[in-house]
């Protein structure tokens, strides 16, 4: 059983509104300035959960126990984390800048993403170790890097990892029947068809998908 006395320095503490780096944790039931009732004010690190609402203080209880001796709210640092990660904001991301891949062949992946695709390519970098390609918006929407080990390559569809990369090649299906043609003539078999997409393979088997958007 725990000591009374184990109580007094947090107690004491609250008596002379000194609610800073208590431990444990206390919540103790008193009136927050102006709030028209009586609220929970959670003391040391948890003070930063305080919002207003509705001109009355709010605060959201952490899961904790509650003291039969004291009266008083008690909570652990692993209790208070859901509550501390619950306030933090997301964060606003603004567009897909960039995909990054390994490659095996550097001459054949400019052959696929460049001659093929058709995608400028704007330049190199690592002692022409990369590759980049733009479809026209940023300075690369592919980097195609020399990988530096070997590997199993693209895993079977289904597993976690990349599944596939899709490029807008039009906006009609007169437009998707063009870019079939063009990569048959390339010698490459087309698969995964829908009404307004398809798929193909690049040279290291990344699926790269082709489709239409009618909305435009």
């Amino acid at each position: 059983m725990i000591p009374a006395s184990a109580y007094e320095s947090p107690c004491t503490d609250l008596r002379n509104g000194n609610t800073a780096a208590s431990e444990p944790w206390l919540v103790s039931m008193t009136r927050w300035p102006r709030a028209r009732s009586a609220i929970n004010l959670v003391l040391g690190r948890t003070r930063e959960t305080l919002s207003v609402r509705n001109d009355a203080a709010v605060l959201p209880r952490a899961a904790g126990f509650a003291s039969a001796m004291t009266f008083q709210w008690y909570t652990t640092d692993h209790m208070e984390a859901p509550l501390r990660a619950a306030s933090i904001p997301a964060l606003k991301v603004r567009e897909l800048g960039h995909v990054s891949l390994f490659v095996r062949d550097l001459e054949a992946t400019r052959r696929f993403y460049r001659d093929l695709l058709g995608l400028r390519e704007t330049g190199t970098g690592k002692a022409g170790r990369i590759v980049f390609f733009s479809a026209g918006r940023h300075h690369h929407d592919v980097s195609c890097e020399l990988a530096r080990a070997d590997g199993p390559g693209p895993q079977p569809k289904g597993v976690p990892g990349l599944y596939h990369i899709a490029f807008e090649v039009g906006a009609s299906l007169d437009d998707l029947a063009e870019a079939r043609r063009c990569v048959e003539a390339h010698g490459l078999q087309p698969f995964g068809e829908t009404a307004q997409s398809f798929s193909i393979r690049d040279p290291d088997g990344h699926e790269i998908e082709l489709y239409v958007d009618s909305r435009r």
